[in-house]
């Protein structure tokens, strides 16, 4: 899962000089707007942590629904639950400046991952399948091995 969180949310990556802080306010970010989305999904503080420390991706209906409304938060996918490459790209752009290298792999991870994934009916299958397709293709490119998130 760390690779899928580092390529969609790495909004927060230009505002940070050192690597160390980088990772630790990333963490604080990710854990924060996940715990937020909780109740709204119906997820459990084990879902968050599967999801956040130890990288899995869910298979309980409110596990996705959790990556779905962290994607909805960062404008990964719109409010319907729409895929949204244009938004997401965006949600990218200050990590260019961080780390052009790291940048142009996560540009090129979440291209690749908008093409093959279909939309599913279910837009929280929708997220999982995103999510799954980061991980996957961050780990091909090396992205992973930049952050420990």
């Amino acid at each position: 899962m760390k690779s899928f969180l580092v390529v969609f949310l790495v909004v927060i990556a230009a505002a940070f000089a050192d690597e160390k802080e980088f990772v630790a306010e990333f963490k604080a970010l990710i854990k924060d707007v996940g715990t937020k989305c909780l109740s709204e999904v119906g997820a459990t503080n084990d879902d968050l942590d599967s999801l956040i420390m130890k990288k899995e991706i869910p298979t309980k209906h409110e596990g996705m629904c959790l990556i779905l409304c962290m994607h909805k938060h960062w404008g990964i996918q719109t409010a319907d639950g729409k895929m949204d490459l244009e938004a997401g790209l965006k949600s990218i752009a200050p990590l260019k400046e961080f780390d052009a290298d790291a940048y142009s792999k996560a540009t090129t991870v979440f291209k690749t991952c908008h093409e093959k994934v279909e939309e599913d009916s279910d837009p929280c299958v929708t997220a999982t399948h995103m999510a799954k397709c980061g991980k996957e293709e961050s780990e091909k490119l090396g992205l992973h091995e930049n952050y420990d998130i």
